[in-house]
């Protein structure tokens, strides 16, 4: 038998510690570790949710594909515009899962 169960189970079924202090802190305690577990549980869980909300929010905002022109200066008002007449701009219509092509202005 596990030793930390042993001695758990003596303390919790011993006649004698049933009116005594320890019995109540015992009890409060294993109150205690139960609704910290769940605490723990739910606030991880809230979390992950919460990340996966804000992942959708961001993808619905700036789109799954982002392309943009090169530039070594990778700051958000340096970002130059692609000409629509390009070679590649066409075939876009003929890949599968491609829906729409947006182009926008900053």
């Amino acid at each position: 038998m596990n030793y930390e169960l042993f001695i758990a189970k003596r303390l919790i079924t011993n006649k004698k510690s049933k009116n005594s202090i320890s019995s109540s802190i015992i009890k409060i305690a294993i109150v205690s570790i139960a609704v910290s577990m769940i605490v723990m549980i739910l606030s991880i869980s809230t979390g992950v949710g919460l990340k996966n909300k804000i992942k959708e929010k961001l993808s619905g905002l700036n789109g799954h594909i982002v392309i943009n022109k090169f530039d070594v200066n990778n700051g958000f008002n340096s970002v130059k515009p692609i000409s629509k007449k390009q070679k590649f701009y066409p075939n876009f219509n003929s890949v599968d899962g491609i829906k729409h092509i947006q182009v926008f202005a900053t």
